[in-house]
């Protein structure tokens, strides 16, 4: 939420927020549910989708904790700059 919107918050945007991706975690465990029930993958299958799948949850956190850090490099500078000029 912090990479989009800055503080301080209106009191509904962290709640705009928390309803949205929860509503896109329901749907995306809705949408597992029925295609396992459709197919269910062998453990051949299953192994390399998983693979795969971990090494994107590791390139998510580096990117995020990236973004994240750049931030609040970029938020440090600003307060440096805002000091400086008054």
């Amino acid at each position: 939420m912090q990479m989009w919107v800055s503080p301080p918050y209106r009191w509904w945007v962290p709640v705009a927020f928390r309803i949205f991706f929860a509503l896109n975690l329901a749907g995306a465990l809705m949408n597992l549910v029925i295609r396992l029930e459709q197919h269910l993958p062998s453990r051949a299958e299953i192994i390399p989708v998983a693979r795969i799948a971990f090494v994107m949850g590791i390139a998510m956190t580096a990117i995020s904790a990236f973004a994240m850090w750049q931030m609040r490099r970029r938020n440090r500078n600003l307060g440096k700059l805002q000091h400086d000029r008054s």
